[in-house]
């Protein structure tokens, strides 16, 4: 099948999970229903997931040691209750569909999916790499 064909098939399932992140908004240090929604998924998927930071989730699809990372944002802010007006909502379901995608299509190469939470308070990047989120598989 072809990319473009298995997107369009999987675009409802993509705008869903959007629409789920979005109604599940949570602030920075908080996304915890936004990390199960995630980890559910993507375990789904059957990836090899893990948490870092308290709320932070990460998912590997085929280990090697090269490898290859792509990120979004999970957090929301206090806007119109609590919101997702960064867009963070459509960078989490960007980032899942990927990896659905990459995963119907048999990739066989090494990609780590990254969400990160607190960007929008004290920024959880510093404490993710410090428990290992960009080492290398051995």
């Amino acid at each position: 099948m072809q990319v473009s064909e298995i997107i369009k098939n999987k675009l409802p399932e993509i705008e869903k999970l959007r629409k789920e992140l979005s109604l599940n908004a949570e602030l920075s240090n908080k996304e915890f229903k936004t990390q199960k929604i995630l980890l559910d998924f993507l375990n789904g998927l059957e990836l090899k997931t893990s948490v870092l930071y308290n709320t932070g989730v990460t998912a590997l699809l085929n280990e090697d040691s090269e490898c290859f990372a792509l990120r979004a944002d999970m957090d929301a802010l206090p806007v119109n209750g609590v919101s997702h007006v960064c867009g963070h909502d459509y960078h989490m379901a960007v980032l899942l569909g990927t990896a659905l995608v990459l995963k119907e299509l048999g990739y066989k190469k090494c990609v780590k999916f990254i969400f990160q939470p607190a960007e929008e308070d004290e920024g959880g990047a510093l404490p993710m790499i410090r428990e290992g989120v960009l080492k290398i598989l051995k």
